[in-house]
C-alpha cells in the first residue's frame, strides 16, 4: 500500500494506493493532509483483529471533518 500526499490546487491531495485500488481526498492543509495520511497508515499496521472497518474508518472521517478538519 502507499500513500502520497500532493500538491494540488488550493489544497493538498492524500492519494491511497492498494494493488489496482486507488483513492484520494482533499484537504485545506498540509498539516490535515498529514494527520489523515498517518491515520490511514496507521490503520494499516494493526493486527488485522484489532483492524477497524471500512465504515467505521469513515464515519471517524466525517466526524473529523465537521469538528473543524474540512475537506475542500
Amino acid at each position: 500500500m502507499e500513500i502520497t500526499i500532493e500538491k494540488e490546487g488550493k489544497g493538498f491531495a492524500v492519494t491511497i494506493i492498494n494493488g489496482n485500488d486507488k483513492q484520494s481526498a482533499t484537504f485545506k492543509t498540509e498539516a490535515e493532509a498529514e494527520a489523515y495520511k498517518n491515520f490511514m497508515s496507521n490503520l494499516v499496521k494493526k493486527p488485522k483483529a484489532k483492524r477497524i472497518t471500512r465504515l467505521q474508518a469513515s464515519i471517524a472521517a466525517f466526524k473529523l471533518m465537521n469538528e473543524g478538519g474540512g475537506l475542500l
